[in-house]
Formats: structure tokens, C-alpha cells, sequence
């Protein structure tokens, strides 16, 4: 990162291949970093005091939204003009997901935010959420990783509530959509992966083979396997969802802290490692490929 203590929570891809980066240190920033040229520039927050930017997202019109869980508000910012516009509300902002339909959903307590109107909608039978996607159907999945641990989904028009509760759920914390219209999850507590089908509405639960990996950012890279983080291990681990076999690498710098993976066009998954103030990304080498495949 260009400056100390910028706690840097993601790397987030854009349509043209760039990344916006949530600062939740002090710096009250957010960070744009075109990889192909190494530059990176920050742009500050109007919020005058701590903002915990925990999200910056693109969304379909290009602009970028960011959860503030500091000050409790979601922040607009337009690239094209360098102006921010945000709005406040009563509950905590966490993670954020761009409905194609415009409307911003968000984590903490589960709200839909509607730019056009400028309203938030609260979904009561989800006052507190964790991870979020959307699938290609517009439903918004989402997980509990307090009270309860489940996975839950919303209908965007009717914004009916369906909660499902997994066979492990202690602090179910970050989801993806794979490709198949699974809902992957990683429970944190109990050092396990999981899977959600929709279509049948059934589970599959993997054990990591490691106590205490605490796996916590997930991506699913684009040959289906399912990469986790282990917050307290300096590894990084992959699923193979087909045989349930884990295999592990270790993370070149202590203390990983990693928070959610993206995977960008070219299929290397990018993070964010706030304790030692980088973004980066990974893959595997065919060199790896070959040597797991035999």
C-alpha cells in the first residue's frame, strides 16, 4: 500500500480489470490499483471520523459503493467526477453486494439500499448478517454468523425471507456462488467447509483436516476448486469439492489476516492482507497442477 496502517480488507475487481480496495485502518480511504501499470491512488471519505471501510464494490453503472461499519453509512463515490455522496443509517455496515437491478444490499443487519429513491429497506427477519452473494437469478443469499449460523436467501421483489440451518453452523461466515448455483460457506468455529444446493435443498459438509484453521476469506477459483484462508495458520487451502481432498500452502508473510478472495479475469485470486499492509494474488503453476495430480 502506498502509506503505513492502511489495513487493507480486499481487492476487489471492476469490469476493466482494476481493483478497489476498502481501507479499515485509520486513513479513512479507499484505494484504486490498476495492476498492469503498478499505480495505485486513494481517495478520502468525506466522513470526518473513523469510517472502518470494510467494502469497496463496483457496481453495474460503475460507480463504487462503500460499506462504512465506523460510521454506519454506505458511501457512493463516481470515478468520473471524484464525488462521494453518502447516507446514513441505523444499523452497521458490513459487507456489500451490487443487485443487478441497481440496488445495493448490505451486511451487518441485512438492508436494501435503493440510489434512486435514496431509502433504505430493512429486512427484520435479519437483523444481523455476515456474508453475502447474489445468484443469477437476482436472489440475494446470505449467512448468520451469530445466533443461529445459517444460510438464508431473500426474494428481491417480495423480500421473503427462506433461512436454512446446516449441519455444522458454528459461525458461518463468508459465502460464494459457484458456477453449478451452489452456495458455498466457511464455518469458522468448527474448522469446516460447506455446501448449500439450492435445487434440492440439501447439505455437504467438508472437515478441514487441520484444528484451529479457522478458515475465514473464500473464493472459488475458476476450475470450481474452493480456496479458504486459515486466520490463525499462515496457510492458505484447497478444496476439491469432487473428492473432498484439502491441500495446503503456506502464505509468505506471518499473520495473513486475510478477509474474502476475488478471482479477476485471468483467474488469479487476489486479497487483502491487513496486517502487513498489501494486496496481492495467487495461482497455481501447472508445474503444481501436475505434482497434486499425481
Amino acid at each position: 500500500m502506498p502509506g503505513p496502517d492502511r489495513f487493507p480488507w480486499t481487492a476487489h475487481p471492476d469490469k476493466d480489470g482494476t481493483f478497489w480496495i476498502p481501507q479499515y485502518g485509520t486513513s479513512n480511504r479507499i484505494a484504486h490499483f490498476n495492476p498492469a501499470t503498478g499505480e495505485m491512488k486513494e481517495y478520502r471519505v468525506p466522513n470526518p471520523g473513523p469510517a472502518l471501510i470494510h467494502s469497496a464494490v463496483p457496481a453495474p453503472d460503475g460507480s463504487i459503493w462503500v460499506a462504512q461499519a465506523g460510521s454506519k453509512k454506505l458511501g457512493r463515490f463516481d470515478p468520473a467526477t471524484g464525488q462521494w455522496a453518502e447516507y446514513e443509517h441505523d444499523w452497521r455496515k458490513h459487507t456489500i453486494a451490487a443487485h443487478p437491478d441497481g440496488t445495493i444490499w448490505s451486511t451487518g443487519g441485512l438492508t436494501r439500499f435503493d440510489p434512486k429513491t435514496k431509502t433504505y429497506t430493512m429486512i427484520p427477519e435479519v437483523p444481523t448478517a455476515y456474508g453475502i452473494t447474489v445468484d443469477k437469478q437476482g436472489t440475494v443469499w446470505f449467512s448468520q454468523m451469530v445466533r443461529d449460523g445459517i444460510i438464508g436467501k431473500v426474494d428481491p421483489k417480495t423480500l421473503v425471507v427462506t433461512k436454512y440451518i446446516p449441519p455444522t453452523r458454528d459461525r458461518t461466515r463468508r459465502i460464494q456462488l459457484h458456477e453449478d448455483g451452489s452456495i458455498w460457506y466457511a464455518v469458522y468455529d468448527s474448522d469446516r467447509l460447506g455446501r448449500f444446493d439450492p435445487k434440492s435443498e440439501t447439505f455437504k459438509d467438508f472437515a478441514l483436516p487441520v484444528k484451529n484453521t479457522k478458515p475465514y476469506a473464500l473464493g472459488i477459483a475458476t476450475d470450481g476448486q474452493i480456496w479458504y484462508s486459515s486466520y490463525y495458520r499462515d496457510v492458505m487451502g484447497k478444496l476439491d469439492p469432487q473428492t473432498g481432498k484439502v491441500v495446503e500452502y503456506p502464505m509468505p508473510y506471518a499473520d495473513n489476516g486475510m478477509r474474502d478472495f476475488f478471482v479477476d479475469k485471468d483467474g488469479r485470486m487476489w486479497f487483502g492482507s491487513p496486517p502487513n499492509n498489501r494486496v496481492g494474488y495467487f495461482y497455481l503453476s501447472n508445474r503444481q497442477r501436475s505434482a497434486e495430480a499425481r
